[in-house]
């Protein structure tokens, strides 16, 4: 979490209508601009730079941002079910004691 004295402000011009819909899900959720604002800015850095240059030149809609980020967890899975496997075949050739394989 951040400390109150180590903020910066951040900001810029969004359409109306995309404004309108953060300010209601802040509203309905009983939300702080501000968290909200942070956890933008969280998902934003932790993008790769090509997804963040299509959403900056508007060529990735949020339906095609949606299946996107469904590829990279789908991606993210797959690699930790291969590592895991990965683990336990070394535990398996891994000797027991006195040499014995466990």
């Amino acid at each position: 979490m951040f400390m109150a004295g180590d903020t910066k402000y951040i900001g810029g011009p969004i359409p109306s209508d995309l404004k309108d819909k953060i300010d209601a899900q802040v509203e309905e959720c009983g939300w702080k601009i501000g968290r909200v604002v942070v956890g933008m800015a969280k998902l934003w850095a932790g993008l790769p730079l090509s997804i963040q240059a299509r959403l900056v030149n508007q060529s990735l809609d949020s339906e095609s941002f949606i299946d996107l980020v469904q590829q990279i967890v789908d991606q993210r899975i797959e690699e930790g079910r291969k590592a895991g496997q990965a683990i336990v075949e070394r535990q398996k050739r891994k000797p027991g004691p006195k040499g014995r394989s466990s």
